[in-house]
């Protein structure tokens, strides 16, 4: 149920940029600040939980490799999706980044199919091991990326103090920065080879530091198979328990170290999201003097602040779903959304061009329930009459289905080649 009510306020939150009006643009501005915490850092925390889920469940019935093949697989193939993801953003945003460095890009889903891979790996240290690796990803991350970008500015023959006004950009009308990658002739020194590979063209979610949540949430993963595996009422309540208390802690943490308000003019440049804060001062009302730091993506205290609400998100969603067995046909379809969620991420694209800046708030919300309806529609009638052929999921399945066949096969012919052993006969 949490991936169906995420995906449903990402489409609200990317449609929002796109449809309102400039006398409502603001909207977009202050919702995607504060609703990003259904975004890429749930899916990835949901990512790392259903690896444990898959390790757990498996553990003791098949043999690691086989376990470990399956998630390796899986995580490759939407990694490939994702690529296909950034090849149409490359080419519609960066268009003189041309073949094979246009397949390159961190987005949310090539990191999903990295996290099912690295969650593997982070089951394999202690609980200790998980959570000092973790938090030494999160401190280091922003001094390696600030120290190639200046680095690379200085290539480039800017001045990373004022580079907002060398580059020319408007920040009361653009609120996002240029990708400091925007061609191939780019790619001409150690430092933007470096940034190329660890953060790529357009770093939404890199592996520094987006990875450090696959390692620290593996463990709440760990808490929770251990509760579905005593199956108890206790248990769950003591898991729920647990989580809140957790969650709390890790978003009071990530407000107290990021309750600095930033600006264009004090906060990082790599960080795309940063001015968000002007366009949510596009009203006369209320102005935001800047964004808090523990708002902007990959920051520490963002990383510990979205680690907290993920928890808190879990927890009510747990409350409500396993405590108190909250269902009904509301909840129902909400779960449907979640499980064609992949499915609605790439296609809710597709209708973007129909209100282009030019909605008012009564028409948006009119206009996003109809969206949403739509979208659920054409999922059901591509599932029910088209076997879901051809979607994601349908794609990454029967991938998988192949990828296990192949592995049987050789299974067999291993097992055909290897030596017969006969009990020698008795002595009679």
């Amino acid at each position: 149920m949490v991936k169906g009510v995420a995906i449903l306020l990402i489409i609200l939150c990317h449609t929002s940029g796109y449809w309102f009006n400039n006398d409502w643009k603001f909207l977009y501005g202050i919702v995607y600040m504060w609703l990003d915490v259904f975004g890429p850092s749930l899916f990835i925390f949901l990512s790392a939980l259903s690896v444990v889920f898959s390790i757990t469940k498996k553990k003791g019935k098949l043999p690691e490799h086989v376990v470990r093949n399956r998630i390796f697989m899986r995580g490759v193939l939407i990694m490939l999706v994702g690529t296909l993801y950034t090849l149409v953003s490359n080419l519609w945003y960066i268009p003189n980044l041309t073949l094979p460095f246009n397949l390159y890009g961190w987005n949310i889903l090539t990191f999903i199919g990295l996290s099912q891979i690295a969650t593997y790996y982070a089951c394999k240290l202690s609980e200790p091991g998980r959570i000092f690796v973790g938090f030494i990803i999160l401190l280091f991350s922003p001094s390696l990326r600030m120290g190639l970008t200046e680095m690379i500015l200085l290539e480039q023959g800017i001045n990373p103090d004022i580079w907002w006004v060398q580059l020319g950009i408007n920040t009361d009308i653009e609120g996002t920065v240029p990708p400091l990658i925007k061609s191939n002739a780019d790619l001409n020194s150690f430092a933007s080879i470096m940034y190329f590979i660890l953060f790529s063209p357009t770093p939404h979610t890199p592996p520094f530091p987006w990875v450090s949540i696959c390692l620290i949430s593996s463990i709440w993963g760990e808490w929770l198979a251990e509760a579905m595996h005593k199956g108890t009422n206790r248990a769950y309540k003591d898991f729920h328990k647990r989580i809140t208390k957790w969650g709390i802690f890790f978003v009071l943490i990530g407000i107290t170290f990021g309750i600095e308000l930033l600006t264009e003019d004090t906060a990082r440049l790599e960080y795309l999201d940063v001015g968000l804060y002007t366009i949510a001062n596009w009203q006369p009302i209320i102005h935001f003097p800047g964004m808090f730091r523990f708002l902007i993506h990959g920051e520490p205290s963002n990383m510990i602040y979205l680690m907290g609400m993920a928890l808190l998100i879990l927890s009510i969603f747990f409350y409500l779903v396993d405590l108190k067995n909250w269902t009904n046909k509301l909840t129902d379809v909400v779960m449907y959304y979640g499980k064609v969620s992949l499915s609605l991420f790439l296609i809710h694209y597709m209708l973007y061009f129909f209100f282009p800046n030019s909605l008012d708030l009564p028409f948006f919300i009119f206009a996003i329930f109809g969206y949403w309806s739509f979208l659920g529609f054409l999922m059901y009638i591509w599932i029910e009459f088209g076997d879901g052929k051809g979607s994601p999921e349908w794609i990454i399945i029967q991938m998988g289905r192949t990828a296990d066949k192949g592995e049987d096969k050789v299974k067999q012919v291993i097992k055909k080649l290897q030596p017969e052993h006969k009990r020698p006969p008795k002595d009679g």
